[in-house]
């Protein structure tokens, strides 16, 4: 542990210790001011009652405080730690693997369960550091104002190398100080634990023979949590025939994402030195190193046969980005009078009603397939006519630039299931942002 680290410690330390000093001595006079008080109204002999029966009492609920302390301390000690609760009825075993025990134990906490890993990863540890120090100067901002000066001279001035002072000097040598710290006492961690404590051995080899059997797929259900074992040959089935719709989804016999990237770059790139899009706008839209995106499938376990939903990961796509900064504009242009955020929202406006409205009965729609349903010609077509037609202060991108971005953000869209590219070509996938929601963004 290095003198820096040790030292931050001491002084969180002695500031805690100094916060409850102060309150202590608050209280203390406070209880003093009070008995005084009370002494004044009140009988010598009665005061002494109420004198010892508060001391007896503030003694038996110190002494309550104090188990309670000591009970915390003992759970934090090795060997004293209580087992997580275990709900093994969260596992839905639809396969015909048959689960042991142990591998229903380990699979009922959830697929959020991590264990220690083998390894640090020094690397993602350092560059994290390195990211948080040039956030938190003005190191990134100087950096990119002298390579666009050497873009354009392709020549580095003395003067404009960024010298840190002696402050920023300080700062990252304590940095480089905790990190290394933090990588040796993580590196003592992981070792030990992966060598003393059996349940992470036990669950690290019951999790790998799971892994390695190929004949079946271990996921989340669709709603709510838990853990769900499906074969993996009925799994693709069902996957395959919600791709063999041809008027959804076709074939791709090549990976089209440098192609979509480069256009949708030149696209934003024109727009924003026309000014009809901001810079936050183009900085959100702009693609680099984008993938296809990727297939799921997440079992209904509470419907019948249990059908799949289709689920696209988009992240890192060449058109996540401008999903997002559209929804974000688009929703500048939509009420939301009648939209609802959650559930709880729902439950509240139910409760405003007003008592005449208790005769009526509520009915509820369930839409199969819904955003694969989703008509894009036709609702690309609304958007534009309500941006354009329907408002005094219609966007400053073009009409025709708006088709262009909403036909990149929708109708081109690729992803990989099962090593086989797919293109969607009509309907919106669950898991792009390329519907204007009343939803927060995701921090």
């Amino acid at each position: 542990m290095s003198p820096s680290y040790r030292e931050c410690q001491r002084r969180l330390l002695r500031a805690e210790i100094g916060f409850k000093y102060r309150d202590l001595r608050i209280l203390k006079k406070n209880y003093i001011r009070h008995l005084d008080e009370l002494k004044i109204y009140i009988p010598d002999n009665v005061f002494q009652h109420v004198s010892n029966y508060i001391i007896n009492r503030s003694r038996a609920v110190l002494y309550v405080k104090e188990d309670n302390l000591q009970r915390k301390i003992n759970s934090l000690r090795a060997g004293h730690r209580r087992a997580p609760r275990v709900d093994r009825n969260v596992v839905k075993n639809l396969s015909s693997r048959t689960l042991s025990h142990d591998e229903t134990e380990c699979l009922a906490h959830g697929l959020d369960y991590g264990l220690v890993p083998k390894n640090i990863d020094d690397m993602n540890i350092v560059s994290n550091i390195e990211n948080f120090f040039q956030r938190i100067t003005d190191i990134s901002q100087h950096h990119r104002r002298m390579m666009s000066e050497v873009s354009d001279t392709d020549t580095v001035d003395g003067s404009d190398v960024r010298i840190l002072d002696s402050k920023e000097m300080t700062l990252a040598s304590n940095f480089r100080s905790i990190t290394d710290s933090f990588r040796r006492q993580s590196y003592h961690f992981a070792q030990l634990q992966n060598r003393i404590n059996t349940e992470q051995q036990k669950y690290r080899r019951l999790l790998q023979n799971l892994k390695n059997d190929k004949s079946i797929v271990v996921t989340r259900p669709d709603k709510g949590r838990g853990v769900v074992l499906l074969d993996k040959a009925d799994y693709l089935s069902k996957m395959h025939s919600i791709l063999n719709d041809i008027t959804k989804f076709s074939f791709l016999s090549y990976d089209p994402t440098i192609a979509r990237e480069t256009k949708l770059i030149k696209l934003l790139n024109r727009l924003l030195d026309e000014g009809s899009i901001s810079k936050e706008f183009n900085n959100l839209a702009k693609p680099f190193g984008s993938i296809p995106g990727r297939l799921y499938g997440l079992p209904k376990v509470h419907k019948e046969d249990v059908p799949l939903r289709p689920v696209v990961s988009a992240i890192k796509t060449f058109n996540y980005g401008l999903g997002k900064a559209l929804s974000l504009l688009l929703s500048q242009f939509i009420e939301k009078t009648n939209m609802i955020r959650d559930s709880f929202s729902f439950v509240d406006e139910l409760l405003a009603l007003p008592k005449c409205m208790s005769q009526y009965k509520m009915v509820s729609f369930d839409i199969a397939s819904l955003y694969t349903n989703v008509p894009l010609t036709e609702t690309i077509d609304i958007i534009l006519k309500h941006l354009y037609d329907g408002h005094a202060k219609p966007p400053t991108i073009s009409r025709e630039d708006m088709k262009e971005l909403l036909d990149l953000a929708t109708e081109k869209s690729h992803f990989l299931f099962n090593g086989q590219l797919y293109d969607q070509i009509d309907g919106v996938s669950m898991g792009n942002r390329n519907i204007p929601s009343n939803e927060p963004d995701p921090p």
